[in-house]
C-alpha cells in the first residue's frame, strides 16, 4: 500500500524462506510488475503457475488415493501397504 520496496522485500523474505509458499510468487510478480521489472516478475509468475500445478497434481493424487481406499474397504480387500 504504497511501499514497494519494503513490500517486494517481504516477499523475497518468504520465498527464501519458504520456495514452496506459491502466494507469495505470485504478490512478489504483482509488486516486480507494478514497479516495471518485467523479467523478474515473469520469473515469480512461472513460480507461481509451476506450484500451482503442482498442488493441483498432488490435491487430485491425494483424491484418487483416498478413493481407492474407500473402496478397498468397501470390497473387503486388504490395503497394501505404500513402500
Amino acid at each position: 500500500r504504497g511501499d514497494s520496496a519494503k513490500a517486494i522485500a517481504a516477499y523475497q523474505e518468504a520465498t527464501n524462506a519458504d520456495p514452496g509458499l506459491k502466494e507469495a510468487h505470485y504478490r512478489l510478480a504483482r509488486a516486480y510488475s507494478r514497479e516495471g521489472e518485467k523479467s523478474k516478475a515473469e520469473i515469480e509468475f512461472q513460480l507461481y503457475r509451476q506450484l500451482s500445478k503442482k498442488t493441483e497434481e498432488d490435491s487430485e493424487r491425494q483424491r484418487r488415493d483416498i478413493q481407492q481406499f474407500v473402496y478397498t474397504l468397501r470390497d473387503g480387500t486388504p490395503v497394501a501397504q505404500p513402500q
